[in-house]
C-alpha cells in the first residue's frame, strides 16, 4: 500500500493529520505500508528537502518543499511543476525500499489526487480515496473553484471506492455532485489501550463537563456553549466545565467567558494537552459536550466512550449515526437554550449510565483492529475488481 496523504504529522506540526497516521498504524501486520507527503514551506535553503524513516515497520518520505515567491504571477505554475518533481523523486525511494505498490490510497482531496491519477495512468497502479475534510458541509462552504471541481469529480469517479469517516460527510459530498456506487464509512481510530476507564469510580460534587476542540469558534460553536453556561448560572445551576485545546479563536474565548461574568470555578482553559493528560481529564467528566455546528466525525466522541463517559453533542460527525440514550444526549439545535436545556437534563440523569456498555461500542467501532479489519477488506475488494 502507498499512502499519499494532504495532511500528515512533520517536523514543524505534529498533530497535523494525526487520523491519517492512525488509520495506517491500523494496517500493522495486514499488509506493507508506505507513506509519501508532500508538504510546502515558506522558507528553506533548498528548493527540496526530504526526510526518510521506517516507523513501525512503515516507510515514510517526507519532501519539504519551498513555495515559490516569483513576481511574475507564476507562483501556482511553478509550486505544481515543484510538487510533482518532488513526488517523483520520492516515489523513487518508495519504490526502491518497497517495490511496485498494488494500490494507492490518498487520504483528503483533491491534490494528493493528482500523483495517484498519474500512477494509475502510467503504472497501471489503482487508487481509492478517503476523505476527512469539512469543506463541503454548507456551514464551511470552502469547495469551490472550476478546476478544482472539475479534478475532484474526475478524482472521485476513477477511484475504486471512496470512503468518507461519517455518513453525513459523504451526503455534504453529494451535494456537490461528488458520489461513487462504491463508497463506505469508515470511523477514525481510537487508541483503546489509552482510552479507557478510570480504575476508580469518580464522584463529582458538582456536574463536571470537559469540552475538547481546536477553537476554531465557526464550527466548533464554544461561544454558544459559554452563553448556555451563563444562563444555567443565571438559573442557579452548579456546574463546571474543563476547556482543552488551542486554536485560533482561543483568547476571544477566554475574554467572552469574562465578559459573560463565567469565573475559574466554573470554567477553566488548559489549553493543549497530551493524550495522558487528555484521557486523565475525560476520565474525572461526568460528560463530554460537543456543541458545533458540524463534524465530519469527532475522534473526541469516540475517544469519550472509550473511557465510559457518556457525550451530550449537537447532531454531527459520527454521533447521530451511533446514537442511543445509553450514550449520552443529543442536543436538538446550536442555540444557547438548547445546549442549556440537554445540560440540565444531562446533570439529572448523571450517574445512569452503563460505563462497560459504552466502552463495548468503541471497541467494536472505533478500535486499531476493528479499523484495519474494515480497511483491508475494501482494499482487496477494489484489487479484486
Amino acid at each position: 500500500m502507498l499512502h499519499i496523504p494532504r495532511w500528515f504529522p512533520h517536523r514543524d506540526d505534529p498533530m497535523l493529520g494525526l487520523f491519517v497516521k492512525n488509520h495506517v498504524a491500523s494496517l500493522a501486520g495486514k499488509c506493507k505500508n508506505s507513506i509519501l507527503y508532500l508538504h510546502f514551506v515558506e522558507s528553506q535553503e533548498r528548493v527540496f528537502q526530504i526526510e526518510q524513516s521506517n516507523e513501525d515497520d512503515v516507510f515514510s518520505c517526507i519532501a519539504y518543499i519551498r513555495k515559490s515567491n516569483c513576481k511574475l504571477g507564476l507562483n501556482q505554475l511553478i509550486n505544481a511543476a515543484r510538487y510533482f518533481k518532488a513526488f517523483r523523486r520520492c516515489y523513487r525511494i518508495v519504490k526502491q525500499w518497497a517495490g511496485q505498490p498494488d494500490l494507492t490510497h490518498v487520504h483528503v482531496l483533491t491534490r494528493p489526487a493528482i500523483p495517484a491519477l498519474w500512477l494509475k495512468y502510467f503504472h497501471g497502479i489503482p487508487y481509492l480515496i478517503s476523505e476527512h475534510w469539512s469543506r463541503y458541509f454548507p456551514g464551511h462552504n470552502d469547495f469551490k473553484g472550476v478546476i478544482r471541481k472539475f479534478i475532484t469529480r474526475m478524482a472521485i469517479k476513477k477511484s475504486k471506492a471512496l470512503i468518507c469517516v461519517s455518513e453525513s460527510l459523504y451526503k455534504a459530498m453529494n451535494a456537490h455532485g461528488l458520489y461513487h456506487k462504491r463508497h463506505f464509512t469508515v470511523p477514525n481510530v481510537v487508541d483503546t489501550t489509552l482510552f479507557k476507564p478510570a480504575e476508580e469510580a469518580v464522584l463529582n460534587e458538582v456536574t463536571k463537563l470537559i469540552h475538547i476542540s481546536c477553537f476554531e469558534d465557526k464550527s466548533k460553536n464554544i461561544s454558544g456553549l459559554l452563553k448556555a453556561i451563563q444562563a444555567l448560572r443565571s438559573e442557579g445551576v452548579r456546574l463546571f466545565v474543563d476547556f482543552v485545546g488551542d486554536g485560533p479563536d482561543k483568547s476571544n474565548l477566554e475574554n467572552l467567558a469574562q465578559q459573560l461574568g463565567l469565573t475559574e470555578n466554573e470554567v477553566r482553559f488548559h489549553g493543549l494537552l497530551m493524550p495522558e493528560l487528555v484521557k486523565s481529564k475525560l476520565q474525572q467528566a461526568d460528560y463530554l459536550i460537543q456543541t458545533s455546528h458540524y463534524e465530519t466525525f469527532s475522534t473526541v466522541v469516540a475517544e469519550s466512550l472509550a473511557c465510559g463517559v457518556p457525550v451530550i453533542s449537537t447532531r454531527v460527525g459520527i454521533f447521530p449515526e451511533i446514537f442511543n440514550p445509553g450514550i449520552g444526549i443529543a442536543i436538538q439545535s446550536t442555540e444557547p437554550d438548547e445546549i442549556a436545556k440537554s445540560i440540565a437534563l444531562a446533570i439529572n440523569t448523571r450517574g445512569s449510565y452503563n460505563k462497560k456498555a459504552m466502552t463495548e461500542i468503541a471497541n467494536k467501532l472505533f478500535s486499531n483492529e476493528s479499523v484495519g479489519e474494515t480497511l483491508v477488506s475494501i482494499y482487496t475488494d477494489a484489487l479484486l475488481k
